[in-house]
């Protein structure tokens, strides 16, 4: 499950806009910069098919061998909620700890997945 903005915690959502994914509008998950800066969750990247890919900002063209990995991405220091927030998970964590642990052990979370898988 990926984190809104509203999943922030208040005092640093404005810095948090800047580290939203112009494609999905979620914050980033799995940063991915391209030769020309810009920086997308590298899903939404590579949903588009072909050998070829071009930047959303600007439209530069690219190969899946020019997009790389960020490191030490700034993003991942965010404090923020759990998105079962509202419904009784009080988990509070960095983004990066929230993508890597927290969406695999939120009870909350798997039991909302486990009850749309039965549907």
């Amino acid at each position: 499950m990926q984190l809104r903005i509203e999943s922030i915690v208040e005092n640093e959502r404005e810095d948090a806009k800047q580290f939203l994914c112009p494609i999905c509008n979620y914050i980033i998950q799995t940063p991915c910069s391209m030769k020309c800066g810009h920086i997308f969750c590298v899903k939404c990247l590579l949903r588009k098919r072909g050998k070829n890919y071009h930047c959303p900002f600007d439209g530069t063209l690219f190969t899946k061998t020019e997009m790389s990995l960020c490191n030490g991405y700034k993003g991942n220091d965010i404090n923020c909620y759990c998105e079962c927030r509202g419904y009784g998970c009080y988990w509070k964590g960095t983004v990066l700890q929230y993508y890597s642990t927290h969406v695999n052990f939120c009870s909350i979370m798997n039991e909302c997945s486990e009850e749309e898988d039965n549907i």
